[in-house]
């Protein structure tokens, strides 16, 4: 194809591994709901019967469709194409929060926030091990997993981290063992 890497918010799944190469882990992330300042939802208890966005096709997706057929808790899925229509239907009210990867949340929030409109709930409900995805060929998943693990092994990841995420850029204990266990010896 004409893509060799995706380097995106990509959770390596088994079922992608099954048609794509992943490099080492690059990220640990989870699943977690924007929602309106001063609404302040502690738990998928606090939100029974309200209508959530999620963006389609999605690990969320797969993930929240299980979670409220198991909790019974008469959640609303509002299915949508994007972050920006999640972000909009959190604007209009048509939902009452919107479910996805916590970083992708923390960008939404920052980027069309409107100042501190939104705020991140602090606890997670899934788990989201993201890699970068690539066609296969071994050389080239070989080539990639060397140049990670000597990015973490050298702690120049780092720096990385920082020039990207900036303030948010400092790794909790999740991803400070990720880079541990990922940085293999030559």
């Amino acid at each position: 194809g004409a893509i060799d890497i995706e380097c995106g918010n990509t959770t390596q799944t088994i079922s992608r591994r099954a048609d794509f190469d992943f490099s080492l882990m690059t990220f640990v992330d989870g699943a977690s709901l924007l929602y309106r300042s001063g609404e302040n939802p502690k738990s998928l208890d606090d939100i029974k019967g309200q209508r959530i966005a999620v963006v389609s096709g999605t690990t969320t997706e797969k993930a929240m469709e299980k979670l409220v057929a198991a909790e019974k808790l008469g959640i609303q899925l509002i299915k949508v194409k994007d972050h920006n229509e999640a972000l909009a239907a959190l604007q209009n009210k048509t939902a009452t929060a919107y479910a996805a990867d916590r970083t992708v949340l923390i960008t939404t929030a920052l980027l069309g926030g409107e100042g501190k409109a939104y705020t991140v709930a602090e606890n997670q409900f899934t788990y989201e091990p993201y890699g970068l995805m690539m066609r296969r060929d071994a050389e080239l998943r070989l080539a990639v997993d060397r140049t990670l693990a000597q990015l973490y092994r050298s702690g120049e990841i780092g720096p990385v981290l920082q020039n990207w995420f900036g303030p948010l850029g400092k790794p909790g204990e999740v991803l400070t063992v990720m880079i541990l266990l990922n940085g293999l010896p030559e």
